[in-house]
């Protein structure tokens, strides 16, 4: 729905954050892609590479996807992840400084805390709906989610159908939101669904 919106931000200037898969669909409809993210550890997910020019791949990836990369166009990265803490020897080996990146439970809330690490304060989201568009969980064909599992939530009388993932990520979402808010970052979202609709829901 938003194609003709995000070649327009690209035009002003304004650098694109792909999640997975999208990165091959905004490609195919002419839209540049500066960043890559990826979270999931399926190693299925290496056929996602290839459409971008810099890649933030998260230590809990499969193997497969740094071998099809090339490291100096990738940043590794280590979620936050429940039992992990930056003393933990066996995971932040070194002395150096080092940023640990929240949002782990879902490449869309991680994805704004990479984008927030990186320096950017203005943070404008597309396709982070939450829920599914009649069957569609995708604005194109992705396969690897075919089978995740589905439950409904309901908001302000409206019936929503969504992965369990997605639903947590509306839950979890005005939690990071307030903390980007906090730390002066502006955030926008464009689109429907279950997020978009609670988040205007909650507007002054």
């Amino acid at each position: 729905d938003n194609l003709d919106v995000v070649r327009w931000r690209q035009s002003l200037g304004q650098n694109i954050f792909a999640l997975n898969n999208s990165a091959k669909f905004l490609s195919e409809n002419g839209i540049h892609v500066d960043y890559q993210v990826l979270v999931d550890a399926r190693h299925e997910n290496k056929s996602f590479l290839g459409w971008a020019d810099r890649y933030l791949i998260s230590s809990q990836c499969h193997p497969s996807l740094f071998d099809s990369v090339n490291p100096a166009d990738t940043l590794l990265w280590q979620p936050v992840l429940p039992g992990i803490e930056a003393k933990d020897r066996y995971i932040y080996n070194t002395d150096r400084e080092h940023t640990e990146i929240g949002g782990g439970t879902t490449v869309g809330l991680s994805a704004m805390c990479l984008a927030y690490t990186l320096g950017y304060r203005k943070i404008h989201l597309f396709g982070y709906d939450s829920s599914h568009r009649e069957n569609a969980g995708h604005a194109y064909n992705q396969a690897l989610n075919a089978n995740d599992p589905l439950c409904y939530v309901t908001f302000d009388g409206k019936r929503y159908k969504c992965s369990i993932a997605m639903a947590k990520q509306a839950e979890l979402f005005p939690i990071l939101l307030e903390a980007m808010l906090d730390r002066g970052v502006i955030v926008t979202i464009d689109g429907d669904g279950l997020l978009p609709d609670t988040m205007r829901q909650q507007q002054p």
